[in-house]
């Protein structure tokens, strides 16, 4: 079995989308599936969730599961390792500081992040916060718990040592989002090797962008009825899959959005970048071309004022 870690907001999304129709490869139809990381799913046990989101399991089908919040809960690589110990790891990260950005802009957009981006980082730098910023169960995060882990989410050191204190350097493949957007055929030829199945298919999706910030979706009539029409609300929290009420509920708190740039002022891109060159030369270690990261750009290059970070 193999598993997609993240980071948040970092590319798991198309990556899932491009594997998912590989004859040789069964990935659950919702994404955010997060057995590992859910003690909620784990006490329903492994059977219920192969039932639950998987229609082919035999012996020539290799599983995969595509979830960002492996990275987010400190037990997650713990919990793959002990029942899945030869299992392949794939870690897609993005510049930590252009991830943390991201993540903020998402949260701005749905309407539950109300202050600025100076504001929440000046917080979650505190170490004491911090160190509770790092410590959420996913069975209990909630909105305004995800507002406070901007900086927890990007640190990546911290969280993937656990994946290689559990895991063989040659079970773990880290990429960046860049390399899976400007080099795809080639990093995705990459990823079939590392899983094990055939290199040669590419899906026919795979030069399509998912969740593109500032990008048009495309609409959902059923869901729009649904939006508008107050009887249907009713049914459809009494009948549909949580998958379908989750798409419903993102769309309601995303349907007016507007892409914006995000100003970072010279002060803030300062403290992260002192807070995650860590996580940079820790990555460096491992190999992972980091060049055309924002956290490893000559300070001088950077405007006395602001830096510009758009989606």
């Amino acid at each position: 079995m193999f598993f997609i870690i993240g980071a948040p907001k970092s590319g798991t999304t198309a990556l899932w989308q491009y594997l998912k129709s590989h004859p040789q490869i069964r990935m659950p139809v919702d994404k955010e599936a997060p057995y590992f990381a859910s003690t909620k799913m784990q006490n329903k046990g492994w059977d219920w969730y192969l039932t639950e989101y998987f229609s082919d399991t035999n012996n020539n089908i290799t599983l995969g599961s595509a979830s960002p919040q492996y990275m987010s809960f400190p037990e997650s690589a713990m919990n793959i390792a002990e029942r899945f110990p030869s299992s392949k790891i794939i870690a897609v990260l993005r510049d930590p500081i252009e991830r943390a950005a991201s993540h903020y802009k998402m949260m701005r957009n749905r309407g539950i992040e109300t202050r600025t981006f100076e504001e929440a980082i000046d917080d979650q730098l505190c170490r004491e916060k911090l160190t509770l910023y790092r410590q959420f169960n996913y069975d209990d995060v909630t909105d305004n718990d995800e507002i406070n882990t901007y900086v927890a989410h990007s640190e990546y050191k911290r969280i993937l040592s656990k994946y290689y204190d559990h895991f063989n350097e040659n079970q773990i493949f880290i990429i960046t989002d860049k390399e899976l957007l400007h080099n795809r055929v080639d990093i995705f030829k990459q990823i079939l090797t590392f899983i094990g199945v055939d290199s040669e298919y590419l899906p026919s999706n795979l030069q399509t962008n998912f969740h593109v910030g500032g990008t048009r979706r495309k609409r959902d009539y059923l869901i729009d009825v649904i939006i508008k029409i107050t009887p249907l609300k009713l049914v459809a929290k009494a009948l549909l899959p949580e998958s379908v009420k989750k798409k419903i509920a993102f769309r309601l708190t995303t349907r007016n959005q507007k892409p914006e740039d995000l100003m970072i002022s010279d002060r803030t891109m300062r403290l992260l970048r002192v807070h995650f060159t860590p996580d940079v030369d820790w990555l460096k270690s491992k190999g992972l071309n980091t060049t055309l990261w924002a956290t490893t750009t000559d300070m001088h290059s950077v405007s006395n004022d602001v830096l510009t970070l758009a989606e």
